[in-house]
């Protein structure tokens, strides 16, 4: 029984490590729209539960209603096909060296680049490109 305790507690530090690493990371992804129709997307991924705040980023985004709020930004640039967009976690606070809302800022920046791959392959199998809903995603 004890070695199940044990198990269960390695399993629990080892989920906390890895939100901790995947909040910090910053993640790239390349859309296939100019940087106005990607801003687009990516702006209507953040719905009333997040307000825009100053930071580094082109644009930036907080959770609301949360004590200690990272801050989420997006940087854009044009490239050859597309836009390359760079997603980041530049403000937080930390605990006893944890972030505060990791798994948030990773499961925040896996849904936008989710978003941007869908747009990806709707344009490459010819289907009309449009914003995805979030019950699409």
């Amino acid at each position: 029984m004890s070695v199940l305790w044990v198990l269960g507690v390695l399993v629990i530090c080892a989920w906390i490590i890895f939100t901790q690493v995947g909040g910090r990371q910053q993640l790239d992804v390349l859309s296939p729209y100019d940087v106005a129709r990607t801003r687009e997307l990516v702006n209507s991924r953040f719905g009333v539960a997040w307000s825009r705040v100053p930071g580094r980023g082109d644009d930036n985004f907080s959770p609301r209603l949360r004590a200690y709020t990272p801050t989420l930004s997006v940087s854009y640039k044009p490239a050859s096909g597309g836009t390359n967009v760079s997603l980041w976690c530049s403000a937080y606070s930390t605990k006893m060296l944890v972030m505060a809302h990791a798994q948030l800022m990773w499961r925040k920046k896996r849904s936008v680049a989710r978003a941007l791959a869908q747009a990806d392959s709707r344009s490459l199998s010819g289907a009309v490109p449009g914003l995805p809903r979030d019950d699409q995603v």
